[in-house]
C-alpha cells in the first residue's frame, strides 16, 4: 500500500495512525508506567509536545537512559518506526488535527455499541446504518445550532473578540484552553532577529524538555506575519500558546483572515451544494459535468465573497468574470460540434429538435409518459357484443309476467 500511494497519490504523505502503533503495546506501556514513576508524564509530554526532530530523538534517549528502558521491546519498535507516526517528523504537512483514524474508528464505535452486532441481518444491518447516519447529521445540526449563540469570552482582548465572533463552539473551547495554558509563559525579544521573540515556559527548570526549551516566535504586526517555531499552526491550523502569548504581549488587534481556516468558522457549511435540477443527469457526461461542479462551485463562490470586501474587489471581479466568460463561451461542450441550446437569431435547430414540412420545429424525443394515479380503473363492457355461452336470468316485471 505504501508503494501504491505514492504512485496513485503523489501528493499525498503517507503515515501511520499513533492508535494503531501503540495498540499493541498497551500492556508494556501500561506496566512501564506503574513500575516507573513519572515515566508516563515525561513521555506523553514528547508525543504530545513535539520539538524538532533532533531536539526530539535527543529528549527521547535522555528519558530511556534514565529509565533504563533503551533495549525494552516496546520501546525499540515504536522507536524504529518514529518517522511514520511521531508528530516532529511532519510538524510542517497539515493533517487538520487528523493524527489517526479516530473519524473512522469512532464512526465503526457508534455503530457498535448502538446500532448493530455480530447477530444483526443484512438488511437489518442496512436500517440500522440508515438509523446511524441520520443521527451523525442530527448531532452536526445540533452542534450547528449550539454554536449560533455568542461565545463566553476567554479575555477583553480585540484579537479575542475576532476568535469569538468566527470560531465555532468547539473550536473556540480549544482555543480557550490554549490562552489559559499561555499565561504560564514568559516572552523577551530576540536579539538576533528583528520582530522575533523567544517564549519559555514559567517553570523552565521543570524536567520536561518542552519546559526547558525557548520556542522562537516572528511576530510583525506591520506585515500581519506570525509563525512559531512549534509550527502548531502549520500543523493543526489553529495557534499555539506561545503565539498566543504574543499576541497578549503585542495587543495586536486583528489577525489577518487567512490565518483562520473556514473549516474552523460558524459559516464551514455555507458553500452552496450541487443541484441535480442545474444539469442533465443523465447520458454520457452526466457523471463528468457533475464532477466538474463540484469542484468550480467552491471556487466561484470563494472568488465571490473575495470580490465583495470593496468596491475596487468588486469593479475588478466584475471586469475579470466578464472577460473570461467571453472567452469559455466560445468552447464547445464534449461530443458536441454544436450548443446544446438554441441561439437568439439562429434558423438551425438543435439536436433535440426537428423541422416540421410547414418550417416550425418539433421535438425529437417522445414525449414523457404521465403514469395514471390510484388504482387502476377496469375495462369497459358496456356496449359489448354477448358471447355465445351468455346467461341470462329471470327477472319479475312490475305487472307479474315473468321475461327474459
Amino acid at each position: 500500500m505504501k508503494e501504491a500511494i505514492e504512485v496513485v497519490f503523489s501528493k499525498t504523505y503517507h503515515r501511520n495512525c499513533r492508535w494503531h502503533v501503540i495498540r499493541p503495546w498497551e500492556r508494556d506501556l501500561d506496566r512501564l508506567h506503574r513500575e516507573n514513576s513519572g515515566f508516563k508524564e515525561k513521555i506523553e509530554g514528547l508525543l504530545n509536545f513535539p520539538l524538532s526532530p533532533t531536539e526530539f530523538e535527543v529528549a527521547w534517549g535522555d528519558t530511556m537512559r534514565e529509565y533504563g528502558l533503551e533495549e525494552y521491546s516496546a520501546i525499540r519498535a515504536l522507536w524504529d518506526k518514529r518517522p511514520m507516526w511521531m508528530a516532529p517528523y511532519f510538524k510542517s504537512v497539515y493533517c487538520g488535527q487528523m493524527t489517526s483514524t479516530q473519524r473512522s474508528e469512532s464512526t465503526n464505535r457508534v455503530l457498535k455499541d448502538g446500532f448493530v452486532n455480530h447477530t444483526t441481518s443484512l438488511h437489518m444491518f442496512a436500517k440500522r446504518m440508515l438509523e446511524a447516519i441520520q443521527h451523525m447529521d442530527q448531532m452536526e445540526a445540533q452542534e450547528t445550532w449550539y454554536s449560533e449563540p455568542p461565545n463566553v469570552r476567554a479575555c477583553l482582548l480585540a484579537f479575542d473578540d475576532q476568535f469569538s465572533q468566527k470560531y465555532s463552539r468547539n473550536v473556540y473551547k480549544d482555543y480557550t484552553r490554549n490562552y489559559k495554558n499561555s499565561t504560564a509563559f514568559e516572552i523577551r525579544a530576540d536579539p538576533n532577529e528583528e520582530h522575533g521573540y523567544l517564549v519559555r515556559h514559567a517553570k523552565g527548570t521543570g524536567e520536561f524538555c518542552w519546559s526547558k526549551h525557548e520556542f522562537k516566535v516572528h511576530c510583525d504586526k506591520v506585515r500581519g506575519e506570525y509563525r512559531c517555531e512549534c509550527m502548531c499552526w502549520e500543523h493543526t491550523g489553529l495557534f499555539c500558546s506561545h503565539l498566543i502569548w504574543a499576541f497578549t504581549h503585542l495587543q495586536v488587534g486583528k489577525i489577518p483572515g487567512h490565518y483562520i481556516l473556514k473549516r474552523y468558522t460558524r459559516d464551514a457549511m455555507s458553500v452552496v451544494e450541487w443541484d441535480r435540477h442545474d444539469i442533465p443527469d443523465t447520458g454520457p457526461s452526466g457523471t463528468t459535468q457533475q464532477m466538474r461542479l463540484l469542484k468550480l462551485i467552491p471556487i466561484v463562490m470563494a472568488a465571490t465573497r473575495s470580490g465583495s470586501r470593496s468596491d475596487y474587489a468588486f469593479e475588478e471581479t466584475m471586469r475579470r468574470v466578464n472577460e473570461m466568460r467571453q472567452v469559455i463561451d466560445t468552447i464547445q461542450a464534449d461530443g458536441a460540434e454544436q450548443s446544446n441550446t438554441a441561439q437568439e437569431g439562429s434558423d438551425e435547430p438543435t439536436p433535440t429538435e426537428m423541422v416540421a414540412p410547414d418550417g416550425s420545429r418539433i421535438s425529437a424525443s417522445a414525449p414523457p409518459v404521465v403514469p395514471t394515479k390510484g388504482r387502476k380503473r377496469a375495462t369497459a363492457t358496456k356496449n359489448k357484443a354477448p358471447s355465445s355461452h351468455t346467461t341470462y336470468k329471470r327477472k319479475k316485471t312490475v305487472d307479474g309476467m315473468m321475461c327474459r
